[in-house]
């Protein structure tokens, strides 16, 4: 028996702990059981499961979309397996969702095709101090813009609660199911973000277009998860999302008050 033919048989120990309890498997530690070298294909498999990504990532993204109630239902009640753990979830959209937003210039376009904005900015030349501090928040927001939907969270899973009080949830399966539904939600602007890009003329409705696509989506899937009636999950879906964003730009208008007194200071 050759030395390439004894590497291929089924592997009868655990090479990391020695364990001889092993399937696919280690019963004892843990580690995945390989029996094959690693070629250009088995290494892909292999990025994916660093990331995780193969164990339900696509799959969790497609039942979002077409039964996000059983998507949130089988979590809560324990069936974890066949889903993407929610938190690692949200983390990779937000990455995505950031990464476009900047590179695609959504965000800088988006800026300067709302007038509101832009008059409030010639309000301001004239003041340079003001408008160097603008310019310094709107390079940290980009910096950190990837953690706006991790922020979001806390604020709509406690309106969630309250509104859904009845069901008697825990706090942390509120964060669960916003981590879910919000990450989603993320997803349509991703979907929205290159077309978009390559529809300039949509850039000054991108924020409305996301707004409805993301209404839409977070009240039919609140209908999906309760199984309440129609006019209550649009009703919860509204609270949610409006109560819960408005607490959110409290949080950061204070962060943002807290920033610029620091700035001050420091000069």
């Amino acid at each position: 028996m050759t030395a390439k033919t004894k590497y291929f048989e089924k592997e009868k120990v655990c090479k990391n702990c020695g364990s001889t309890q092993i399937d696919n498997y280690c019963c004892n530690c843990g580690q995945k059981i390989y029996t094959k070298r690693f070629t250009l294909k088995s290494f892909f498999f292999v990025i994916l499961n660093t990331l995780s990504i193969e164990r339900g990532f696509f799959y969790t993204a497609k039942m979002l979309f077409t039964h996000p109630g059983k998507v949130v239902n089988d979590y809560l009640k324990g069936k974890t397996r066949s889903y993407y753990n929610p938190l690692k979830y949200i983390i990779i959209i937000a990455g995505i969702y950031a990464f476009l937003a900047i590179y695609l210039n959504i965000l800088d376009d988006t800026i300067e095709s709302n007038e509101y904005f832009q008059k409030n900015i010639e309000t301001i030349q004239e003041n340079e101090e003001s408008l160097q501090y603008i310019n310094v928040f709107l390079e940290k927001f980009k910096q950190y813009m990837n953690l706006l939907p991790l922020l979001i969270i806390p604020f709509t899973s406690l309106i969630s609660k309250w509104f859904y009080r009845s069901r008697n949830l825990f706090y942390g399966e509120h964060l669960v199911i916003n981590c879910f539904l919000f990450a989603q939600i993320f997803v349509l602007y991703i979907l929205w973000s290159p077309i978009a890009a390559i529809v300039p003329s949509l850039i000054p409705y991108f924020p409305f277009l996301t707004f409805i696509s993301s209404i839409t989506y977070l009240c039919y899937a609140l209908f999906r998860t309760f199984q309440e009636s129609p006019f209550r999950a649009v009703l919860g879906g509204v609270i949610v999302y409006f109560l819960g964003i408005l607490l959110f730009f409290l949080f950061l208008a204070i962060v943002v008050s807290v920033f610029g007194i620091i700035l001050i200071l420091t000069k």
